[in-house]
């Protein structure tokens, strides 16, 4: 089939602010992921991640190919990198593609060599997504600079040797060599680690070896952390914003001084349609990758702080190995498909003596498949009890054996409606929904909550009063619901108990609000 056969594409004056901001609702975040230097298993996690999950990767040549292998299979893959100045693709004609594969909707991964931040012409795709208002996140990889010294013993800091070093390219544009002498070297920023204790002397010093008092400076505190802050101001300046933060703390949090004209840059927030809110996400850690891969899409900050966690029932396992006795099996949740596998596993069950599968949800049929398992009734719109009582009476007749597994928090409100039914039903706790505590609260503008058990959690940790002013989203109305039992009646809710709908709905919102 033709790229775009079939596809509605929309067309609108340039500079349109509210059509730009309707389609935020349909692009992507650009991520630009650093590939690391030497092998594949240098790229970190989150890299790895944004490839497995990519549909289109446009990557450098100085890298392990390897790393392509973790692309999915429908991935457009193309090399865009260059060699000691010969391209492979013009960068011009890169920039271009990025753009356009994220203006059709695409997930598109910008894969490049080492750090994409160090020498990586970051900037300039970058600048170009933020004229068009495209969001992109930036995942770091592991610079050469860092492989050199791992590899070689090469360090360039040794105790009583170097306590720093200057990095420079030797090269200047079209291939010319650029000044490297001390003159060049002094307009080079100055990056300093660990010396926010002694900031007033280092800053003394600069200005006493010539350094102008309005010469651009920032401190980044906490870099890459859920608590990551930037303060931006002068050499004259910087000393005393350090100290307002400090006197707002109970501790002095690590940080580097960046000194210099690229103190005054940073990326923009603005373009995707949670414009670079930060999202709590309170479910368990089987949806936290997805629930964050929903958030960056959007262009939002994920925040994970998850406040339940999922314990199989060991005892289940007694009537799992029974299951080929049933006729039908009943599964209402992602988690439950989960733990049922993790159970049949443990308990060494083969998958085939599971009986017929009654499910809802697409949720739970995207476990389901991902397992090889195809139920045989589900309802179609009405995932709820009331729509699972319905598909039932079409297929499970009276006298029919049926296993219902849950968890400790679901009750046994759908067996008892399936035993008036006529079915004969035993109904099994499956796993266990306990509260996992939090030291603190990370600062957040919206939380998402996936369940009754993480509300619970969270009012039990931090009461309802910590929801005030904030944006509250609901993956569905039972989780709803209780939000509204604690008080919390203004909330977002998906069209479907999905992490995507969820967060499809919340991005509506916050391009609705902006549109009024």
């Amino acid at each position: 089939v033709p790229d775009g056969q079939g596809v509605i594409a929309i067309t609108f004056r340039e500079g349109d602010a509210r059509l730009m901001r309707i389609r935020s609702l349909m692009v992507k975040a650009v991520t630009f992921v650093g590939a690391g230097v030497g092998h594949a298993g240098l790229c970190s996690v989150a890299g790895s991640d944004a490839l497995a999950h990519c549909d289109v990767c446009l990557h450098d040549t100085l890298m392990d190919p390897g790393l392509l292998q973790q692309l999915p299979a429908h991935a457009v893959c193309l090399n865009v990198g260059k060699r000691s100045g010969a391209h492979a693709v013009p960068q011009e004609e890169t920039t271009r593609l990025i753009l356009d594969y994220a203006r059709r909707g695409a997930r598109v991964v910008r894969l490049k060599g080492g750090d994409p931040c160090v020498f990586g012409r970051l900037a300039e795709e970058v600048e170009a997504l933020d004229a068009l208002r495209l969001p992109s996140r930036v995942i770091p990889g592991i610079s050469s600079l860092s492989v050199m010294g791992a590899s070689t013993g090469i360090l360039l800091t040794r105790r009583g040797v170097s306590n720093g070093f200057s990095v420079m390219s030797g090269r200047g544009q079209g291939g010319s060599t650029s000044a490297v002498g001390i003159e060049a070297r002094r307009q080079l920023p100055l990056v300093l680690f660990m010396s926010l204790s002694v900031l007033p002397k280092l800053l003394l010093q600069l200005r006493e070896d010539g350094v102008a008092a309005d010469l651009p400076a920032a401190i980044v505190l906490e870099a890459g952390s859920p608590m990551e802050d930037v303060l931006r101001g002068t050499v004259g300046s910087i000393a005393e914003m350090l100290e307002q933060v400090r006197s707002q703390r109970d501790y002095t949090p690590a940080g580097l001084i960046v000194i210099g004209e690229v103190a005054r840059y940073a990326f923009s927030r603005e373009w995707g349609a949670l414009q670079g809110q930060r999202v709590l996400l309170t479910c368990s850690d089987v949806l936290q990758p997805e629930s964050r891969r929903c958030v960056e899409d959007a262009g939002g900050l994920p925040l994970s702080m998850p406040l339940i966690q999922l314990r199989p029932e060991l005892a289940a396992g007694d009537i799992v190995r029974r299951a080929r006795e049933f006729d039908w099996l009943v599964v209402t949740s992602p988690s439950a498909v989960r733990c049922l596998l993790v159970t049949l596993r443990e308990c060494a069950v083969d998958v085939r003596s599971l009986p017929r599968i009654l499910a809802c949800g697409p949720g739970t049929l995207r476990e389901l498949k991902a397992a090889g398992l195809v139920p045989a009734a589900l309802p179609e719109k009405d995932f709820g009890a009331k729509g699972l009582l319905a598909v039932a009476r079409t297929c499970i007749g009276k006298g029919d054996h049926v296993l219902r597994v849950r968890s400790d928090k679901a009750g046994r409100v759908l067996a008892d409606s399936l035993r008036e039914q006529g079915a004969v039903v035993e109904d099994v706790c499956l796993y266990r929904n306990d509260a996992l505590p939090q030291d603190s609260l990370l600062p957040f503008d919206t939380v998402f909550f996936a369940s009754s058990s993480a509300v619970a959690a969270f009012v039990v940790a931090w009461g309802v009063e910590a929801l005030a002013d904030k944006t509250v989203l609901a993956i569905g109305k039972p989780t709803a619901k209780a939000l509204d039992a604690a008080g919390i009646s203004d909330v977002i809710v998906g069209i479907e108990a999905t992490v995507e709908s969820a967060i499809g709905c919340l991005a509506a919102c916050c391009v609705g609000r902006a549109l009024v």
